[in-house]
């Protein structure tokens, strides 16, 4: 599956190279494009991806605006579950739009392009808040595989809430081992 997704990231020109400043405050000489995979040609496809993937037993989906919440949509669609939009509040986000959740509602989270993760942690705030129960975090790609600057590692994705640490299974579709920086340590602001 990861090879399928990295030629959709390919030709939808999606990847891109210069100095990014990324949503994150990372500075990075790559930058993944979502908009060019979350067109409708690669949309669809991309989720029955993750779709025949295997999930879990589950009852909505939740993805972070604005990415997030397309491939939410294309979820729903394809799963005839329903689905809901974390959007940004204050210091994190809520799912708002006159949403009911019963507790105990089976969430997965969906997001496109994962840097820090934390876009999902605020998104998994927002469920667990509503009372949900997150069964799957799935990322379509994970820029990195240097984890050393990141808060989470490689298995698992943590997040504090009210109730206190809380731990998920992260997946994700592809790989893409694209660096980000500090500032200071960036290579592109160093010239």
């Amino acid at each position: 599956m990861e090879e399928k997704v990295l030629q959709i990231i390919k030709t939808s020109g999606a990847l891109q190279e210069g100095h990014f400043i990324l949503t994150s405050g990372l500075h990075s000489e790559h930058y993944v494009e979502k908009f060019r995979f979350l067109q409708p040609k690669y949309l669809s496809k991309l989720i029955k991806m993750v779709k025949d993937n295997g999930l879990p037993e589950f009852d909505a989906i939740c993805g972070p605006t604005t990415g997030g919440a397309l491939l939410a949509y294309e979820l729903s669609k394809q799963t005839k579950k329903p689905f809901y939009i974390a959007e940004k509040h204050e210091n994190g986000r809520i799912i708002k739009r006159g949403a009911f959740i019963e507790p105990g509602t089976k969430f997965i989270l969906i997001d496109d392009v994962m840097t820090t993760g934390g876009s999902l942690r605020d998104t998994a705030r927002a469920v667990d808040n509503e009372g949900g129960v997150i069964v799957k975090v799935e990322v379509i790609v994970k820029r990195a595989k240097e984890y050393n600057r990141m808060p989470y590692n490689v298995e698992w994705f943590i997040f504090d809430s009210l109730t206190g640490d809380k731990t998920h299974t992260l997946h994700y579709s592809a790989l893409i081992d694209l660096p980000s920086y500090k500032e200071e340590d960036c290579p592109v602001c160093s010239l």
